[in-house]
């Protein structure tokens, strides 16, 4: 979030670098940028998750959405995307010390389109850095 914070461009991508997200989809983001859409969210249509992980997420999305009243959230988003410079100006001006940025992108209401993906599946790593303690902030948060 400091990091989207600091930029200056006319526009901004968001790519994690978990390498989970294809840098293929970056075309498809620009394009539909070009055409005036200020925020061009990137969303798993599917996933080489395993099925549990999967079904968790999609479950943690909807629950979400229903706790949100007026405000429609993106299900499978998770904050890959292309993001104009007004977008931008606009998420500074929450001043949230701890910021939810797909909440965020959801609550400022602009137009949007969604360029679906498929996701690759994670790296199996020893220690994994999200554990139930940071899902259940992050829940949170949201």
């Amino acid at each position: 979030m400091h990091a989207l914070l600091q930029t200056r461009g006319d526009a901004v991508i968001v790519l994690m670098s978990d390498l989970q997200d294809p840098p293929e989809v970056l075309a498809q983001l620009l394009e539909q940028w070009e055409k005036g859409v200020p925020i061009v969210i990137a969303v798993k249509h599917q996933s080489r998750e395993s099925a549990p992980v999967f079904l968790v997420r999609k479950l943690f999305y909807r629950l979400v959405n229903r706790l949100s009243d007026d405000i429609e959230t993106y299900e499978n988003f998770t904050g890959f995307g292309l993001y104009d410079r007004q977008v931008i100006d606009l998420v500074r001006q929450f001043g949230d010390p701890y910021p939810y940025f797909r909440g965020m992108i959801a609550e400022i209401g602009l137009p949007h389109t969604e360029v679906q993906y498929e996701t690759a599946a994670a790296a199996r790593v020893a220690s994994p850095k999200n554990n139930s303690t940071r899902f259940t902030d992050l829940a949170m948060l949201a």
